[in-house]
């Protein structure tokens, strides 16, 4: 009788969804910028940009891994704060202000006092003593010089927060703090820079699994801080299939530019893979039952090899802009020459080209990047290329994301999350939205790999079982999570509607093997459960999603 329900009205479900996550992503952008809470850390790592976003499989919850979807690579990722960043100590700061030579004019501060008629006072202080606290590997010179702090300096309370959001940016750091007291002449301070070390060593992500087209797959996408001194990043990622499918990524990325609001990121590439072809559906009669099966046809041979430069830029904490400039050279190969010219349609035959060029736009004003508590973020990226000399390809992708945490309860979160995206034009298929990215019960691509032909499980029974790379998405999710310790670890549900379609279908299927004939509304919901956990080395989870990566059919 549910069955009959949800098949019964498939096309409102189909249609709310759509809206609704159109509607809410816009939503974060209009957020006041005057919220206390500091900016996450962040990796958008991209080709996981499109590879550094942190990616951990918790799918639907995970900031990290949608931005990560939505095509921007991995080292993307780290032009976002990778520290939590405290606030400067009100009390410290009313105490300083105390000391200070305009005794008359002075105010201090207290959060929701000021009206937006009034400004606060900024006067310059000398620091007369800096103290740094909890670094072991990093020496208080180092530190001082990426803060660019010395003593004697004349600074304002806006310079220090500056300064510490410029070492919060190197990533060497789980925390930043600045405490200030009054020094022992007017006018004067005494700054403590507190900080909590994260090791060199950074795991973003890993990758395990099986299934009947790669019978084992594995892969670790890792961050090594300061390789040669801070704040240089280098990010390291590969993963490979027992069907001798792999895919590397290394980039290297400079979070802060002269202790301007730059960042710049450059990564190379290669891959090498393969997508099965399955044909339209076909009905076949055995012991008595009539069997409807899409058989294979082919499989589809290509691999990926380029570079890409970026750079960011951040005026502020929460918002962030980033350009980038991308080459891709592509070659494509099968054995079926009756299937060749839809085929053309994914991928040129032979060799092609494939420059582009994308900008991202970015609000956050989250309290953490891997388990916020509350907060919330905003996404707009738009990507393409036109058809010239250089490039084969013409399409233009537009991606939205957005999230908004909610805490209900202490360390109790409602978590909703949308992405909605949209490409037009003649691209590359691997450029697409992959369905699979966005349902946590079937395995996800990862470095661009896809490791199984197995889709969705198609509830609604609408034909979502055959999406794989589709022409526009949207997504939309409901998480409740528990944090015992807040930031640290986090217990969640997840549940989620999917829809996905495309503007032209072929009588075949790249990537996924259909189950069931598409139709006008192919729409599906997805649910993940599970426990994520912050360690020194970086974030690890255990959720459905990871044991569904080893069932295979």
């Amino acid at each position: 009788m549910i069955n009959c329900i949800l098949k019964k009205y498939r096309q409102t479900i189909a249609f709310l969804l759509f809206a609704s996550s159109i509607i809410s992503a816009p939503c974060a952008f209009a957020q006041s910028d005057n919220s206390d809470v500091a900016a996450p850390n962040e990796q958008i790592n991209s080709d996981s940009t499109e590879n550094n976003l942190i990616d951990q499989d918790s799918r639907a919850d995970d900031v990290n891994r949608s931005i990560e979807d939505l095509g921007y690579t991995e080292a993307e990722d780290d032009f976002i704060p990778t520290a939590e960043i405290v606030d400067i100590n009100a009390d410290n700061q009313a105490e300083a202000n105390a000391e200070s030579p305009y005794d008359d004019d002075t105010v201090t501060y207290e959060e929701g006092a000021i009206g937006d008629d009034q400004k606060l006072p900024n006067p310059s202080y000398e620091i007369t003593a800096i103290h740094i606290v909890g670094n072991t590997q990093t020496s208080q010179s180092r530190i001082q010089k990426m803060m660019g702090l010395a003593i004697g300096d004349h600074v304002t309370l806006d310079e220090l927060e500056s300064a510490r959001i410029r070492l919060a940016i190197s990533g060497a750091f789980e925390s930043v703090e600045i405490r200030l007291k009054p020094g022992h002449t007017s006018g004067t301070i005494d700054v403590t820079i507190d900080v909590a070390e994260r090791s060199k060593l950074q795991i973003n992500n890993y990758w395990l699994g099986s299934s009947v087209k790669s019978p084992f797959w594995m892969g670790v996408d890792a961050t090594w801080i300061a390789p040669f001194s801070l704040p240089h990043r280098m990010n390291f990622a590969f993963a490979a299939t027992t069907t001798s499918d792999y895919s590397l990524n290394l980039s290297y990325l400079l979070p802060s530019v002269a202790q301007l609001p730059l960042s710049l990121m450059f990564s190379v590439y290669s891959s090498k893979s393969h997508e099965e072809i399955f044909g339209e559906q076909k009905f076949t009669l055995e012991d008595h039952i009539i069997r409807k099966e899409f058989p294979q046809l082919d499989d589809l041979y290509y691999s990926r090899h380029g570079l890409s430069a970026g750079i960011g830029f951040s005026p502020n904490e929460q918002f962030r802009f980033m350009f980038r400039v991308q080459y891709d050279y592509l070659h494509q190969s099968h054995d079926n020459d009756t299937i060749s010219s839809v085929l053309n349609k994914y991928l040129h035959h032979g060799s092609s080209h494939a420059p582009s060029a994308s900008l991202v736009a970015m609000f956050d004003n989250r309290s953490g990047r891997n388990m916020p508590t509350d907060g919330h973020v905003a996404l707009l990226a738009v990507s393409g290329t036109a058809e010239s000399a250089i490039s084969d390809y013409q399409y233009i992708r537009l991606s939205l994301f957005h999230q908004s945490n909610f805490p209900v309860h202490p360390n109790h979160i409602l978590r909703i999350q949308s992405n909605a995206g949209l490409i037009y034009g003649n691209a590359p298929f691997i450029e697409k939205f992959f369905y699979n990215d966005y349902y946590a019960l079937a395995p996800a691509r990862f470095l661009r790999l896809n490791p199984s032909s197995r889709g969705a499980y198609d509830i609604f029974a609408t034909g979502a079982s055959g999406l794989s790379y589709e022409d526009y998405l949207v997504n939309l999710a409901f998480t409740y999570a528990y944090q015992p310790i807040p930031h640290r670890i986090e217990i969640f549900a997840t549940v989620a509607g999917i829809y996905a379609d495309s503007f032209e279908h072929y009588p075949i299927s790249v990537g996924i093997q259909p189950r069931k004939q598409r139709e006008d509304f192919p729409v599906d919901m997805s649910f993940n459960a599970g426990v994520q956990f912050e360690t020194p080395y970086g974030q690890f989870s255990l959720t459905l999603a990871h044991i569904f990566n080893f069932i295979r059919e």
